[in-house]
């Protein structure tokens, strides 16, 4: 798998928690669907922001940069 499939599936996996999140169906579920979700953002991020966003920056603009930056901060 080359990083950009790992990007992929992670975006995927963060889609996934955020349905758990809505589909909770008590505090005791919400609260465990919250902790996941916010442990797979925040290894996405970490992931992009030390990886990703530094080899891709060469090719891109810094405007485009931090436009998927602000994206990610607001979700």
């Amino acid at each position: 798998m080359d990083a950009i499939e790992l990007l992929i599936e992670q975006h995927r996996m963060v889609e996934k928690r955020f349905t758990d999140f809505e589909k909770a169906e008590d505090e005791d579920e919400e609260k465990d669907a919250f902790h996941a979700l916010a442990d797979a953002l925040a290894i996405h991020a970490a992931i992009e922001e030390r990886h990703f966003y530094p080899a891709v920056k060469a090719r891109q603009t810094q405007e485009q940069i931090e436009e998927a930056f602000d994206e990610h901060l607001t979700i």
